[in-house]
């Protein structure tokens, strides 16, 4: 993670955090979301885990909440979902992890967080 962060920032970070999905969510809303293409529809619940995804495919604003949702989904409840399975899943979450990681250098929310 430190060399990833490293590559896109050129900041080697000594520290780092862990978040819940509690604190992913607050994280994202405090610096007022990540812009980001929603690769392919996503429709997916299970009521067993409270975990109900409604996304559409497409450049838009995610908030904490639908990041979250991006973040967790592997298929739609129709099987259909990334062509590639879970490589695709990983490639979308990497990439939102780089856009939260420039989010997060921009001065915008580096005002923003804690206010």
């Amino acid at each position: 993670m430190k060399n990833e962060i490293g590559g896109l920032t050129g900041i080697y970070p000594d520290k780092y955090i862990l978040l819940n999905f509690d604190g992913f969510r607050k994280l994202v809303d405090a610096i007022g979301g990540v812009e980001y293409t929603v690769p392919v529809d996503m429709k997916y619940s299970d009521p067993a885990q409270n975990l109900y995804i409604d996304l559409k495919q497409g450049r838009q604003v995610l908030d904490g909440e639908k990041a979250e949702m991006l973040m967790r989904f592997r298929k739609n409840d129709d099987g259909s979902g990334y062509v590639d399975g879970d490589i695709g899943r990983l490639k979308v979450q990497k990439n939102f992890y780089k856009e939260v990681i420039r989010k997060l250098m921009s001065f915008d929310s580096i005002m923003n967080v804690g206010g």
